[in-house]
């Protein structure tokens, strides 16, 4: 059922979803929508460690010689960045 008013989705830290709408909330209604990851992580051989990237930019965040660690910083970091709004990051 779409409603006229405008809906909106949050997702917090923990993972949480959360949504403000005008009567019962349908993401097929909202439309399409796009994921795409602000970050990579790729083995770097001659340098033997765990690259995180910014996907946008290219630039390089860390590294790492353990994989899950990379993995851990990436989701602590961007987690940071979504709950600092005052910090004026768009990611």
């Amino acid at each position: 059922m779409k409603t006229k008013e405008r809906e909106a989705v949050f997702v917090v830290v923990e993972g949480t979803v959360t949504a403000l709408a005008g009567g019962p909330l349908s993401l097929a209604d909202m439309g399409p929508r796009r994921t795409r990851r602000v970050s990579t992580i790729k083995f770097v051989p001659n340098k033997n460690y765990w690259r995180v990237r910014d996907a946008k930019t290219g630039s390089e965040l860390a590294n790492f010689s353990n994989y899950d660690e990379a993995v851990q910083w990436e989701k602590d970091w961007f987690n940071f960045l979504l709950a600092s709004p005052s910090a004026g990051v768009v990611i």
